[in-house]
C-alpha cells in the first residue's frame, strides 16, 4: 500500500515538474521572440506573455496562438519557436519579418507567414508536420527551390498557397486525392515552373486551382486535359502560360464559376460544355488561336474574350455567328489531331480558298479544295473520317507524321481522290477499298493489314507483315518509287 501510495506521489512530482519545464519553456522562448523582431506595434510589456497582444494561451499556460498580422513587425523569427509544443496557429503576414524561416513545432495546424521578406525554408520543413491543415508563404523573396518533397507529410492539408516564391522545377505528382484528400485549395501562381499538370490532379477534391503567371522560360504547357476530371474545380486560374490543345469538356465541373484561360496558345473549338455551363459567371479567354465561331455565353457571364485587339483564330468577329460548312468541316478534320497550333495560327477567316494561305490547304481556282497536304507536320492522333466530306479532294497527304488507328472507310468514297498517302505513320487494320485508280501509300506502317497494332493484346508476332487489302478491294498500290514521284506531281 505503501509502495503504491509513493509511486503515484512520485508520478505526480514528476508531471508537475514537467509542467513547470514547459512553462518554463514557453516563456524563455516568448522573451527570446520579443528580443528577435523590432519595430512593432505590439505593446508585450506586461511579464505574463499570455496577456500580449496577439498570443494565446491555454488553461495549463501554454502558447497556443501567436497572431502577429500587419504589425509593422521587423526583424527576424528565432529558431526556439519549435519548443512550443501546443503551438496550433502561427500568424505574421503583411510584415517585413526577413532571414531563415525557422522549424516549427509538429503540433502546428495553421501557418500564415505571407507578404515578408524571408529568403528561405528549409528543404524538410514539412516532414514531421502532419498536423497542418492551412498554409500560406506567399510572396516571400525565396531563393530558387523546388516544391519541397517533405510537403507530401502533412496528410491533413487543405491549403497551399504558394504564390510568388521562387519554385522552380515540375508540380509533384503527389498533388492528388491519393496523397491529400482534403486539399481543397492550391495556389502556385507567379513562379517558375514548367512542365504540365501532373496526372495525379485526376479526380482530386481541389476547388481553387492558380498555376498563372509562371515566369520561367517554357513556362507550365502541354494540354489542359486533365481539368475535366477535376470534378470539384470552382475556379481555374491557368492565364499566363504556354497551355496548348483545346479547352476540355467541363459538362462535368457543375461547381465552376471562374475561369482564366487567357495568354495561352489555346486552339480549337470553345466546347458548349463551358460557354453553356449554368454556373459560370467569369470566363476570361483572350490571347488564345481558339477557332470556329466566337462562343455565346449567358448574359449574366462576365466574358473576356477581346475579339477585335486580342489574338484569336475565330472565323468571324460576330458572336454566335456560324462558320461556313467548308471551315467546319476542316475543323472537324483537325479535331483528332489535336487541333495543331500550327493550323490554328494559319487559319484565318471564313474562306479557306480566298484570303491569307491556309496551311495545307490548296484550292483550285474555282475556289474548290483539291489538295490536302499534311505531310511531315507533325501531327499525331487518328485520321478523321470527315476528310470524306471534302468531295473536291484529288490527293490527300499524310505521311511522316505520327498518326495511329486505322484507315477510315469513308475516304474510299471521295468521288474525286487519285492520292491517299498515309506512309511512314503507325497505323494499322485492313485498307478500305478503294476505287480503282486510286493510288494509296502505306509504306512504313508495319501494322497495316494486322487486326490490332503491335503491342496489343492478342497482337500478331508473326515474321511476315504483309499488306493486305479488305474483300473486293480493287487497289493500285505502285510501290517504286519513281513511278510513284510521278503521281505525286
Amino acid at each position: 500500500m505503501g509502495f503504491g501510495v509513493s509511486y503515484v506521489l512520485q508520478l505526480m512530482v514528476m508531471f508537475s515538474l514537467m509542467f513547470v519545464c514547459a512553462l518554463s519553456q514557453d516563456d524563455v522562448v516568448m522573451k527570446k521572440l520579443k528580443t528577435t523582431i523590432s519595430k512593432n506595434n505590439l505593446d508585450w510589456s506586461d511579464k505574463d506573455f499570455c496577456n500580449w497582444k496577439g498570443v494565446r494561451c491555454s488553461g495549463t499556460k501554454r502558447v497556443t496562438t501567436i497572431e502577429l498580422r500587419s504589425s509593422t513587425v521587423e526583424g527576424s523569427l528565432p529558431q526556439e519557436l519549435v519548443q512550443l509544443t501546443e503551438l496550433t496557429y502561427f500568424r505574421c503576414s503583411g510584415n517585413s519579418l526577413s532571414g531563415n524561416f525557422p522549424y516549427m513545432p509538429n503540433s502546428l495546424q495553421k501557418l500564415y507567414i505571407d507578404n515578408n521578406k524571408f529568403t528561405s525554408m528549409p528543404n524538410d520543413f514539412f516532414t514531421n508536420m502532419s498536423n497542418l491543415i492551412e498554409v500560406a508563404i506567399d510572396y516571400n523573396p525565396f531563393s530558387q527551390w523546388q516544391i519541397p518533397f517533405s510537403l507530401k507529410n502533412c496528410l491533413a492539408l487543405q491549403t497551399f498557397s504558394a504564390v510568388n516564391v521562387s519554385f522552380v522545377g515540375v508540380i509533384p505528382e503527389f498533388f492528388g486525392e491519393e496523397t491529400f484528400p482534403s486539399l481543397t485549395t492550391l495556389k502556385l501562381s507567379f513562379n517558375s515552373l514548367e512542365g504540365n499538370l501532373p496526372n495525379s490532379l485526376s479526380g482530386s477534391s481541389i476547388q481553387t486551382l492558380w498555376v498563372n503567371g509562371q515566369k520561367s522560360n517554357n513556362k507550365l504547357n502541354g494540354t489542359l486535359s486533365i481539368l475535366q476530371n477535376m470534378t470539384s474545380l470552382q475556379q481555374i486560374w491557368v492565364h499566363g502560360n504556354s497551355f496548348t490543345g483545346p479547352i476540355p469538356d467541363f459538362s462535368n465541373l457543375d461547381q465552376l464559376y471562374d475561369v482564366s484561360l487567357r495568354d495561352n496558345q489555346l486552339t480549337g473549338v470553345v466546347p458548349s460544355s463551358l460557354s453553356s455551363l449554368q454556373s459560370l459567371k467569369i470566363v476570361n479567354l483572350t490571347n488564345n488561336d481558339l477557332q470556329g465561331s466566337p462562343p455565346k455565353f449567358q448574359d449574366s457571364v462576365q466574358v473576356d474574350i477581346d475579339i477585335d485587339k486580342g489574338r484569336h483564330s475565330f472565323c468571324t468577329e460576330v458572336v454566335g455567328q456560324p462558320c461556313s460548312q467548308l471551315v467546319n468541316v476542316l475543323l472537324s478534320v483537325v479535331e483528332p489531331f489535336g487541333y495543331p497550333l500550327k493550323i490554328a495560327q494559319s487559319w484565318k477567316g471564313n474562306d479557306p480558298c480566298h484570303g491569307p494561305n491556309w496551311l495545307g490547304v490548296v484550292c483550285s481556282s474555282s475556289g474548290n479544295i483539291i489538295i490536302i497536304d499534311f505531310e511531315n507536320k507533325g501531327f499525331s492522333g487518328s485520321i478523321s473520317p470527315s476528310f470524306a466530306s471534302l468531295g473536291t479532294v484529288t490527293k490527300l497527304r499524310l505521311a511522316n507524321n505520327n498518326l495511329t488507328g486505322t484507315i477510315p472507310k469513308e475516304l474510299a468514297s471521295m468521288p474525286v481522290l487519285q492520292l491517299l498517302d498515309v506512309s511512314n505513320n503507325s497505323l494499322y487494320g485492313q485498307i478500305p477499298s478503294f476505287r480503282a485508280g486510286v493510288v494509296v501509300n502505306t509504306n512504313g506502317n508495319p501494322d497495316i493489314g494486322k487486326d490490332k497494332p503491335h503491342g496489343s493484346p492478342d497482337s500478331s508476332s508473326g515474321g511476315e507483315d504483309k499488306k493486305k487489302l479488305g474483300v473486293g478491294a480493287i487497289v493500285d498500290i505502285i510501290s517504286a518509287t519513281t513511278k510513284f514521284k510521278l503521281q505525286m506531281q
